[in-house]
């Protein structure tokens, strides 16, 4: 069997310039089975999109559908109605913690309940 750790010791042992030659051979190595394994996760991954129809033409299509019906100017006005609720439960949240009375804050045994009394 090989013996990694004589092969190291015995690399060791070389001049610089063979150990470097030893370097770059394997990073050369390294680099040609990281790029297999890509180009596989690649391919599998690009047979798999195409199997399920999820290509580029499908998903624009289901955008314009999405798009096109009255779906639209609803989710809008919806949208419109939830931003202003929103803005005004907001400001009330302000009032309401504007009319507290916050001087016993600083005291660390002070609860949270004790405040909104």
């Amino acid at each position: 069997m090989f013996d990694i750790e004589k092969k190291i010791h015995d690399i060791r042992s070389k001049p610089e310039h063979i150990r470097m030659r030893w370097v770059w051979v394997l990073v050369a190595i390294s680099m040609i089975i990281i790029i297999l394994i890509w180009a596989i996760s690649l391919r599998v991954n690009l047979s798999q999109s195409r199997s399920e129809g999820s290509s580029i033409k499908d998903f624009s299509q289901s955008i314009k559908k999405s798009l096109d019906g009255d779906e639209k100017e609803n989710s809008l006005d919806d949208l419109l109605k939830e931003g202003k609720q929103t803005i005004e439960q907001t400001k009330d949240a302000k009032d309401t913690i504007g009319d507290l009375d916050l001087e016993g804050v600083s005291d660390p045994g002070v609860s949270l309940d004790s405040i909104l009394e």
